[in-house]
């Protein structure tokens, strides 16, 4: 299954983190999730019984997104906060994520998830390199 990368140009997006006190856009961005790649995803697993009875339970998948920062971006200061405070033996939770696409009316929202790899620096060549943070949320929907 391929990425999607989404970028801000075409999205405004923030960051709500009410433990740190964090509410934040990102800028100078980019974010690469399979969720937004518009794939049918199984929400259920179904088996028929030799008697007919059909049984199913509900199958939670968590939405992994990768949001990758220029070396000037604003943003790291916001996402380095957060790394920081998870050193400490409490897990801190990002409440929401909000992806809002400037072109239409359509937004994304993933809920309750963590950091869960970060770079201690940027890479150092001809220039700076990027910065990845992943993310794992609970839950994803679109609106």
């Amino acid at each position: 299954m391929s990425s999607f990368s989404i970028t801000s140009v075409d999205v405004k997006a923030s960051i709500v983190c009410s433990q740190l006190g964090l509410v934040f856009n990102l800028n100078n961005w980019v974010a690469q999730s399979t969720f937004f790649d518009n794939q049918a995803r199984d929400r259920a697993v179904a088996v028929m019984s030799a008697d007919g009875i059909l049984s199913s339970g509900a199958t939670h998948t968590p939405e992994t997104i990768t949001i990758t920062l220029q070396p000037n971006s604003d943003s790291i200061q916001y996402l380095q906060a957060i790394e920081t405070a998870m050193k400490a033996p409490a897990a801190v939770l990002i409440d929401s994520a909000t992806f809002k696409f400037n072109d239409a009316s359509q937004s994304f929202t993933f809920a309750r998830g963590t950091l869960v790899n970060a770079p201690t620096a940027p890479g150092a060549g001809q220039t700076l390199n990027a910065l990845a943070y992943r993310f794992v949320f609970q839950s994803g929907i679109a609106s």
